[in-house]
């Protein structure tokens, strides 16, 4: 039996202040887990023959394959630092309370080295990897028309200016457009992904991704031989500032008031524009699609932390912060206004608030025992 306390605030946990760090606090578990399951291995991935940066994985495979525990963290690169407290919260309280003859255990640390090596979110061409799981590139170069109309608001082809200039001529764009299509079309357009400008926020890409590939991979050896998958996906930046939404793949079939009641976590909402908001080329729609092709059980969602908060100004912060973020990877830009674009995209996806992390903490930890303990695995 888990001794869980959902209101237990203590930090006990260490806080990575980079790609490399995160990496050794993960791969310092890897004797401890030893301890717990058998058979315990660990493999890493190079991206790139320039860098020394990988994709890791600690691994359990029993001879019993029932159940598979399967944990992600770094999707979007500067996400894994929350990601790396997460994995250190389920390693160090729940998979101890595993059964290890017939769950098997698959962790990996950081799907996007690049992104958090560099604090940033997309990998290193660019390319937002949770919009890149595509069978048909192109098919979707039409999927998105309204981000190509809005191209010169979501991309200004210039270097980031003064913040207090940036934020009023955002705001005049910003008013125009709601105008036009309205608050939704608006998000819609900006966070469904686009497959045609490589240098535009959320860029899905014209191929798969290396990252995209291993994992492809890593998943499809795992998830065929198991008869249920649980994934559990760690992301930051939508949602309350301080309360975790548990975001369903619109590929499942339970409601989100069914997931709440049934993993008794207080904020629960699909993947979908009415709850959530739409995405091609997730993750867990590929994950989804396998287990129906191979008649696998399988429930697949994100916890998503969120950073800046609710509501139209929340929501308008953040796509300034992530079209100025965008902007710096683009055009060079002073140091001054370097120092304010990236202070905010911080924000927006690790906040420095000791009170935040230490919610975040409660949050986690309360929707790791619901869900593992309504799935029968503690």
């Amino acid at each position: 039996m888990v001794l869980f306390s959902p209101n237990k605030a203590e930090q006990m946990y260490i806080t990575p202040d980079s790609y490399n760090h995160s990496r050794e606090i993960f791969l310092k578990d890897l004797p401890r887990i030893n301890n717990f399951l058998p058979k315990v291995q660990h493999t890493s991935f190079r991206i790139s023959e320039t860098d020394d940066l990988t994709i890791d994985l600690i691994l359990s495979n029993p001879e019993l394959h029932e159940n598979l525990l399967f944990l992600t963290t770094g999707l979007h690169g500067i996400e894994g630092f929350l990601g790396s407290i997460m994995m250190q919260l389920f390693i160090n309280e729940f998979l101890p309370h595993l059964d290890p003859e017939k769950t098997g255990i698959l962790l990996v640390h950081c799907i996007n080295p690049s992104g958090m090596h560099r604090h940033y979110r997309t990998n290193q061409s660019n390319i937002d990897l949770n919009r890149n799981f595509i069978s048909d590139f192109s098919a979707m170069k039409r999927s998105n028309p309204d981000y190509q109309k809005m191209d010169g608001y979501f991309n200004p082809k210039k270097p980031v200016k003064s913040e207090w200039l940036t934020k009023f001529e955002f705001i005049f764009q910003t008013l125009k457009w709601l105008f036009r299509v309205g608050p939704d079309g608006v998000r819609n357009a900006a966070l469904m992904g686009q497959y045609n400008d490589p240098s535009g926020m959320y860029f899905g890409g014209y191929d798969l991704q290396p990252e995209t590939k291993i994992l492809m991979g890593i998943i499809q050896s795992w998830i065929p031989i198991y008869e249920k998958t649980l994934h559990l996906d760690m992301h930051t930046g939508y949602g309350p500032r301080f309360q975790m939404t548990l975001v369903q793949a619109v590929s499942e079939s339970m409601t989100s008031i069914d997931a709440q009641n049934l993993f008794n976590v207080p904020n629960v909402a699909a993947s979908t524009p009415e709850e959530f908001y739409k995405m091609n080329g997730e993750m867990s729609d590929f994950i989804y699609k396998l287990g129906k092709e191979n008649n696998r059980k399988v429930y697949s969602a994100a916890f998503e932390f969120g950073t800046y908060g609710e509501g139209i100004l929340q929501g308008a912060r953040s796509l300034l912060t992530t079209i100025a973020g965008n902007q710096l990877t683009q055009f060079n830009a002073s140091h001054r206004n370097r120092c304010w674009v990236e202070k905010d995209y911080k924000e927006l996806y690790f906040p420095s608030e000791n009170k935040w992390l230490e919610k975040a903490i409660i949050n986690g930890r309360q929707a790791f025992y619901g869900i593992l303990n309504a799935e029968g695995l503690i």
